[in-house]
């Protein structure tokens, strides 16, 4: 392959129909090189001041906001209390939790980190996810298998055991 081949083709090298049609690319090219700058600056300068009023029309927007009635502010939120701390029980020992924990944050809480075990080959599994996705949190709550603990909410006096391989009596 030849030199000439191998290299890409430059705007010299394209046969010209008219010299009109090279001179309108020429005025077109030139007028571009100088304005192009100036051009491209004020569109620069247009989207910053449109994105500086929607900026400042949200700002305003976000503080006159105002609680709908019977609603609570975030402020009040932050200090909610919960309720009485209750137990269930964990294969037989007891498990502090509280109204609105998940079974496996009161789990975590309490400082277990695996509560089932793979039907194979027996490994030890916990949270994994924490958004019901994995199924990797999977115990058995008041003789019910395969409940994901991540998702079950948390009552007094829950049983709660490990679970070993499909949760079912393997017979």
């Amino acid at each position: 392959m030849s030199e000439a081949a191998s290299r890409p083709r430059r705007d010299a090298d394209v046969p010209r129909r008219d010299a009109a049609a090279r001179s309108r690319r020429s005025a077109v090219a030139s007028v571009h090189r100088e304005l192009g700058a100036s051009v491209r600056l004020f569109a620069v300068a247009s989207v910053c001041r449109e994105l500086a009023t929607f900026v400042r029309l949200f700002a305003v927007a976000s503080v006159r906001r105002r609680p709908a009635a019977g609603a609570r502010a975030p402020l009040e939120l932050v200090r909610a209390a919960p309720g009485p701390a209750f137990t269930l029980t964990f294969d037989g020992r007891d498990i502090p939790a509280l109204p609105g924990q998940t079974v496996a944050a009161a789990l975590w809480s309490a400082g277990a980190t695996s509560w089932r075990s793979t039907r194979e080959s027996a490994r030890p599994r916990g949270l994994f996810c924490g958004i019901g996705v994995c199924f990797d949190c999977l115990v058995t709550v008041n003789d019910r298998p395969n409940q994901r603990a991540c998702l079950v909410a948390a009552e007094p006096g829950d049983a709660v055991r490990t679970q070993e391989g499909t949760g079912h009596d393997d017979r």
